[in-house]
């Protein structure tokens, strides 16, 4: 004789097993801890970038070129956004934050639109 399973047990494992995977998903596909952030601007930064100073944004992009190296200050690279095709961004990677970077990875960022409009990393995670 089986013993018989309590329905309600059952039915709250199988409330657990999905909220996890839920959370785990939105995580993923939000950018984890960049997900409470504003998305960049893009097309409203190309066209007046000063309207943009000191404000923080969530950017994903894959990088296209790195376009300068100074091994005491950091990397300017150019990136694409993730569903701006076509338009290509500037951005300063600072020296603590250096890492291996190759055309067509992409990443998850925190930016920061600095003095003269000057897209600053933050905060920045590959997937």
């Amino acid at each position: 004789m089986t013993p018989k399973k309590n329905p309600v047990i059952v039915f709250l494992i199988v409330l657990i097993v999905i909220g996890i995977v839920f959370v785990a998903y939105k995580i993923v596909m939000q950018g984890g801890s960049f997900s409470g952030l504003e998305p960049f601007p893009t097309i409203a930064y190309k066209q007046t970038p000063s309207n943009f100073l000191g404000n923080r944004y969530g950017l994903s992009a894959q990088i296209d070129s790195q376009l300068a190296w100074d091994e005491n200050i950091g990397k300017i690279l150019a990136v694409t956004p993730m569903g701006d095709a076509g338009l290509a961004l500037p951005v300063f990677l600072p020296k603590n934050l250096d890492q291996n970077m190759h055309v067509g990875q992409r990443y998850h960022m925190q930016v920061m639109v600095s003095a003269n409009g000057l897209i600053t990393i933050q905060k920045i995670d590959k997937f």
